[in-house]
């Protein structure tokens, strides 16, 4: 045996009694994209203003009303109010039908009810980051019927469609 011969058995020997072996692997990677779509979902309900029963309209007409939003995620949310089904109205000046006859209103984002709510995000709608998780976010509307000329008796109404963005 060859001087090499015996150190490549003596090296396998001693490789065996120490219970490893010599083994040469190949290996690769890849990566992989790990993702999530979070995809909000919102509903909105808007209450009945009812400015009830009134013998004139001598007098401003105040009440106020709710619009809840329950959405699935917390995201920047929008709502919008049309100007409403009455003959003539616009965001600034709403009205109530009966028959042909109407009566002035109007629906605004606070209490002062200075600024009448419409459909310019930013300006005149009611924006705000829903809380999330299915929870109910609360938001008052503020009516008025302002003092106006008498008016027939009658049942005056409009409808008005508020709309969410989300």
């Amino acid at each position: 045996m060859t001087l090499r011969n015996r150190t490549l058995a003596l090296s396998a020997a001693i490789a065996l009694a120490a219970g490893t072996t010599s083994t040469f692997a190949a290996t690769t990677s890849d990566q992989f994209l790990v993702q999530i779509i979070l995809q909000n979902s919102c509903t909105v309900t808007a209450n009945d203003l009812d400015f009830g029963t009134a013998a004139g309209l001598t007098a401003n007409i105040d009440v106020d009303t709710t619009v809840d939003v329950v959405c699935s995620g917390a995201n920047p949310v929008s709502i919008a109010f049309n100007a409403g089904t009455g003959t003539g109205s616009t965001i600034a000046a709403r009205n109530m039908n009966s028959g042909a006859n109407t009566v002035a209103y109007n629906i605004y984002t606070t209490s002062g009810r200075t600024v009448p709510l419409g459909t310019t995000a930013g300006t005149n709608t009611i924006d705000f980051t829903s809380t999330g998780s299915g929870s109910t976010d609360t938001r008052t509307v503020f009516g008025r019927v302002p003092v106006q000329a008498a008016k027939p008796n009658g049942t005056y109404q409009s409808t008005v469609t508020a709309t969410l963005t989300y």
